[in-house]
């Protein structure tokens, strides 16, 4: 192969390589810095109220997950409860795998996931 031909193999390949690459332009990297930065946000302010107790998480949630902790799967054939059986699989499972957990962060666990699913 001479030089002509390598050069020309070479160009050829570069501007293959340009057609198929993608460029960033500005309106883009401002959209995706927005998106990063309502990411962190997002974060930053479910970290900061993850310790943040309401009357619903003694009323209800704190004494549900109590329930099934100390009961395991069979105290869902009582009515200890009148809320979404799926959340409540949830803190079953999450009792069964990660018994150490705060009950706090036990309790908020599923709803942090999916805000970001």
């Amino acid at each position: 192969m001479t030089k002509e031909n390598q050069r020309s193999t070479l160009e050829k390949m570069n501007s293959v390589i340009r057609s198929y690459s993608t460029r960033i332009t500005g309106f883009q990297f401002v959209t995706i810095m927005a998106l990063l930065l309502g990411i962190v946000l997002a974060i930053a302010l479910r970290y900061c109220l993850l310790d943040f107790k309401s009357l619903d998480y003694y009323a209800s949630l704190k004494p549900w997950y109590n329930v099934i902790k100390d009961q395991g799967f069979s105290v869902f054939s009582t009515d200890f409860s009148t809320y979404n059986p799926p959340y409540l699989y949830l803190l079953y499972l999450i009792g069964r795998f990660f018994p150490g957990i705060p009950v706090i962060i036990a309790v908020k666990l599923p709803a942090l996931i999916s805000d970001f699913i």
